[in-house]
């Protein structure tokens, strides 16, 4: 079948680019190509010269990857000389194919792949022809000395050929061996794929052939030019007209000239439900299929680009505790949270348009008990597929691995001795509420506290004492803002409190209620410890929109310093039967 190529600028930018990605793979390439031709044959101490003609027929290959058109024979004689080295071996056919193509372009990003792939699919052809010609040859000259086949001739004329083909109980084509083009074909390959003789023959092959279309048709299709077997039937998949898939049959074998050279490929093509009893190698594989999903512990799911569920797995009944059967029908939002359903539906949108393509989210589902899981949704465009035409979403739980994600994100955000927000994870509140006073033009007030002359608790008592003096002054501390600010350790014994949506005369009741909740004693074992802070402040106003957290938390720290130089005693400890302690 003709190829249809694409050329715009773009696409031969592309192809530009690949060429400069194969430059800097180019020994890469040479050694994974010479590894395969070294491996077949028995010539020996031959690694010098694999490699030289590696080299130099490897240029020629990736020039010819990047023309639209071209000579083939040149490509072709590359074929030759790999069958040479490689003793005509198919396997290594085989293996050059599949490395060739991994190299040339698997390896490649994504679209520089697209832009070259007809390309080197038309030159792994070439090599394949000259390669099985090569071999061909070969097979006739070890049989030159036995005796000539007889060729029957039936006499038939031409019109008696055309009824042949016309009159065949199935869909028949004819191909020309060599260059692929449609030669002939009759009705019932109309009926059975539903294009005329020359749509079919302008089509490019991946319009017709589906993705199930067994692999192993290039090494048969190989074996059968090189004349190692005289036909082969495959269960195969094609793409009608209309889209859906047609199941059938194909039987291929050769017309070869008077020299013995390929020269026609005749295919009939048989539908399955015509007396092809039992399972299909694509109905076992359907089979296979649904019995890993039934194994499976991950939910799938099929549903339409209307977000109706068409096929639910088995898993859903032990992940989420409802039936698949009543899932279907029912639309794929029904499950998500609605504080989800946004992600979703972003989730959806992207796969639009895009064949093939896949996506991932992590959303919550909800179960039948009313409780929530996360899970991570592989979504897959398959609309393209006939026996899909829907989006398939593949449900992973990792409600788990949320969990320990949040533990260790509470763990870098809060204090493990008070349990307040520790430093990092004020900054980032801070930041939210300046952001959130700027646009509301809110007042916003922070405290800076420090403990005065903690560092004594500590010497006197010891660390484990000052932990327990200071794990009560944060809980006392936090009860006196209540919920008219935010509470932080900021480091040692100092703390910060911010308060949105202030006021002087709120910030002032506040700093009063923490003065007089830290001003109570804290019993330590047989001692008791009196505590006091000082206390610096700062606000915001509508003016300020170039602060940060920093500046901000400055302002308050200078106010904090202002304070202590306006004490006139220090802190006192005491003893539970003792006077207060001057130091």
């Amino acid at each position: 079948m003709a190829e249809q190529q694409a050329v715009d600028p773009e696409a031969r930018e592309r192809r530009e680019q690949a060429r400069a990605w194969y430059a800097i793979q180019y020994e890469s390439i040479v050694d994974a190509v010479e590894a395969v031709l070294l491996g077949y044959g028995s010539e020996a101490d031959r690694t010098v010269t694999v490699r030289s003609l590696v080299h130099g027929r490897l240029q020629i290959l990736i020039q010819s990857a990047h023309l639209e058109t071209g000579s083939h024979m040149y490509i072709r004689d590359v074929g030759s000389d790999f069958a040479h080295i490689c003793e005509g071996s198919i396997e290594a056919l085989t293996e050059l194919r599949l490395v060739l193509t991994r190299k040339l372009l698997h390896e490649l990003p994504a679209d520089l792949s697209a832009a070259v792939a007809p390309g080197v699919e038309r030159m792994l052809t070439e090599i394949m022809w000259g390669y099985v010609k090569s071999c061909v040859e070969k097979d006739n000259a070890s049989v030159a000395a036995a005796p000539p086949r007889e060729h029957r001739s039936y006499r038939l004329d031409a019109d008696w050929y055309e009824a042949l083909v016309e009159q065949s109980p199935y869909a028949l084509a004819v191909f020309h061996a060599v260059n692929g083009e449609l030669v002939a074909g009759n009705v019932g390959l109309e009926e059975m794929f539903g294009y005329s003789l020359a749509e079919f023959d302008a089509l490019p092959n991946d319009q017709v052939y589906t993705p199930e279309t067994p692999e192993d048709d290039f090494d048969k299709g190989v074996e059968l030019m090189a004349g190692r077997i005289r036909s082969f039937s495959r269960e195969t998949a094609w793409r009608h007209k209309n889209g859906h898939t047609v199941w059938c049959v194909m039987s291929n074998w050769l017309v070869r000239n008077s020299e013995g050279s390929p020269e026609y490929l005749i295919c009939t093509f048989v539908p399955l439900s015509d007396g092809w009893g039992g399972d299909t190698h694509w109905q076992r594989a359907d089979k296979r299929f649904r019995y890993l999903a039934q194994l499976s512990v991950d939910p799938t799911f099929i549903a339409g680009v209307d977000h109706v569920i068409r096929y639910a797995s088995p898993a859903t009944e032990r992940t989420l505790g409802i039936d698949p059967e009543d899932l279907v029908g029912q639309p794929l939002t029904d499950l998500v949270l609605p504080e989800d359903q946004t992600r979703f539906l972003d989730l959806h949108d992207a796969l639009a348009g895009r064949s093939r393509h896949t996506e991932r989210a992590e959303i919550r589902l909800n179960r039948r008990d009313g409780q929530w899981r996360w899970f991570e949704l592989t979504a897959t465009n398959l609309l393209d597929v006939p026996e899909v035409e829907g989006y398939s979403f593949q449900a992973r739980d990792v409600s788990d691995r949320k969990l320990v994600e949040q533990l260790l994100a509470q763990q870098a955000l809060f204090d493990p001795l008070t349990n307040l927000l520790n430093r990092r994870g004020m900054l980032e509140r801070l930041e939210r509420a300046l952001h959130s006073a700027a646009a509301s033009r809110e007042p916003l007030s922070v405290l800076y506290i420090d403990l005065d002359d903690f560092k004594q608790v500590n010497d006197r008592f010891g660390h484990e004492a000052g932990d327990e003096a200071l794990t009560v002054a944060a809980n006392r501390l936090a009860y006196a803002v209540g919920t008219s600010g935010i509470v932080a350790r900021w480091g040692g014994d100092e703390f910060v409190v911010v308060i949105e949506e202030s006021s002087p005369h709120l910030a002032s009741t506040i700093m009063d209620r923490i003065r007089t909740a830290l001003g109570e004693p804290i019993d330590i074992g047989s001692e008791r410890v009196m505590l006091r802070a000082s206390i610096g402040m700062a606000f915001t106003s509508p003016d300020d929109d170039d602060l940060t957290p920093m500046s901000l938390l400055r302002a308050a720290d200078v106010s904090l310093y202002e304070a202590k130089a306006k004490r006139t005693a220090p802190a006192a400890l005491t003893g539970i039967d003792q006077e207060p302690i001057a130091h």
